[in-house]
């Protein structure tokens, strides 16, 4: 079980980050976290797909917490544009799992 639920994990991360798939590997290939929300200037840093698919699915924060974790004010355009970075991520994650309704990413 745990394999399958580490398969599941890597898969998840693999598609929200848009890593290319490898056949050979059968598995994607890691690089770099994909930004969501770059940093501009201040104290506030960059948050990825991986920190926002973690941070909501895993921890069941809401895009305002996840905004202050990060240092960033809980501004309304900020939330706005996790929401929708999040909801294009899903879309990735279905399309992955073979539910989406477009092509799919292998």
């Amino acid at each position: 079980t745990r394999i399958k639920h580490v398969s599941t994990a890597r898969l998840a991360r693999g598609a929200v980050n848009r890593w290319p798939w490898s056949d050979e590997r059968r598995a994607f290939v890691e690089g770099q976290s994909r930004p969501v929300l770059a940093a501009r200037r201040g104290k506030a840093r960059t948050i990825t797909a991986t920190d926002l698919l973690d941070a909501v699915a895993i921890e069941g924060l809401d895009m305002s917490a996840l905004l202050v974790r990060f240092g960033w004010s809980n501004h309304s355009k900020h939330r706005k544009e996790l929401a929708l970075a999040f909801e294009d991520m899903l879309d990735d994650l279905a399309d992955a799992l073979g539910f989406g309704n477009r092509l799919p990413v292998r």
